[in-house]
């Protein structure tokens, strides 16, 4: 028998799952961050191309980039503040990735466009779509 046979992992492989760490801990809500860092490249696909510079004031949803290839995917700001930088930073995949540093300014305001409907299953499809394109595929 090879060492991934049926045999070799009777039952499968159970972790702890450690839940006694937290399970009797009260939800929180964490502070904003003072500085987030998303990097363009967002999975093995194309980097997407950054259309903010050093210096420009973002809200959160606001578009950071816009798709620059097939596989590509525009990123957007998580936090409210002030685009500290655009460089190359250590990224998940193993590499350094061109990444946007916005220096937050605590206050979490939020692009005015982007906002709950409540009725939105009731929208046209194409409307939907649309409103979906506005903010996540930057055409």
């Amino acid at each position: 028998m090879g060492l991934f046979s049926a045999r070799s992992f009777s039952g499968g492989v159970h972790p702890s799952d450690s839940k006694s760490l937290t399970n009797k801990k009260p939800i929180e809500k964490l502070p904003l961050p003072a500085r987030v860092i998303i990097p363009l490249q967002q999975h093995i696909g194309a980097p997407s191309k950054s259309i903010v510079e050093k210096g420009t004031q973002v809200r959160v949803g606001d578009p950071l980039s816009e798709s620059a290839g097939f596989v590509s995917v525009p990123v957007h700001a998580t936090i409210s503040g002030t685009v500290g930088k655009i460089e190359k930073r250590p990224h998940p995949l193993g590499l350094n990735s061109l990444s946007v540093v916005i220096d937050g300014d605590g206050e979490d305001t939020w692009n005015p466009d982007i906002g709950y409907q409540k009725d939105y299953l009731e929208l046209d499809p194409k409307e939907m779509i649309d409103r979906i394109r506005k903010f996540a595929m930057q055409d």
